[in-house]
């Protein structure tokens, strides 16, 4: 259980939620701020949104199944144009992002 940082968003959270289950940390795609010397009222009223640039995806790539625990990927089989091979892969996540810091 770890106590993290995102780099890329600010958000902090924990690796693992209240009931155990792993959390996989996904920052917002669009930053909203509302300037202060905004005198207009209503919802979304003086909202300005931007695009993120750096966004942290703790999800999983697709293609990647674990087997007792370490990652494989399917591959075309060469010899069987109609099978897939499951072969050892390479775990990741989606974006590293600016990455994360330790907090505890």
């Amino acid at each position: 259980m770890a106590n993290l940082k995102c780099n890329a968003c600010g958000g902090t959270y924990n690796t693992t939620q209240r009931d155990g289950t792993a959390y996989f940390h996904q920052c917002p795609a669009e930053i909203i701020t509302t300037p202060a010397s905004s005198t207009a009222s209503g919802a979304g009223a003086g909202e300005v949104r931007e695009q993120r640039t750096a966004i942290r995806d703790e999800n999983i790539r697709r293609g990647i199944v674990y087997v007792d625990g370490k990652p494989h990927k399917f591959v075309p089989n060469p010899e069987e144009r109609n099978q897939s091979l499951l072969v050892p892969g390479e775990a990741g996540i989606i974006s590293e992002g600016d990455g994360v810091s330790q907090l505890d």
